[in-house]
């Protein structure tokens, strides 16, 4: 055999695993369904518009998208905060100051 027809030994790569909470998130954020439960936001938000008005199903249905849209963009600026300070866990300080810089 010569030289250039030996084999060199593939590696494969090493399989990182996961924990069960890196698990769940990834699989939350493939999903398109809603964190909030359907009813439960449309009862707050009844409560929050009052007894004298109506709104269709769509504009429910619009109204929790952009709301858990915003939510989710709150939290990932706070935890990116949070980060940067060296803690896992965000505090009410971080929202505070994401809200701050976002102004």
């Amino acid at each position: 055999m010569t030289d250039t027809m030996k084999s060199t030994p593939t590696t494969k790569p090493k399989r990182v695993r996961r924990s069960p909470i890196e698990k769940e998130i990834a699989q939350l954020q493939q999903s398109d369904k809603n964190m909030i439960p359907k009813s439960c936001f449309a009862r707050c938000v009844k409560q929050y518009v009052g007894e004298g008005y109506r709104i269709t199903e769509q504009a429910a249905r619009m109204l929790q998208a952009e709301s858990e849209d915003y939510l989710t963009h709150v939290f990932s600026n706070a935890a990116m905060l949070a980060t940067r300070t060296g803690r896992e866990t965000i505090i009410p300080d971080d929202i505070r100051v994401q809200d701050l810089l976002k102004r």
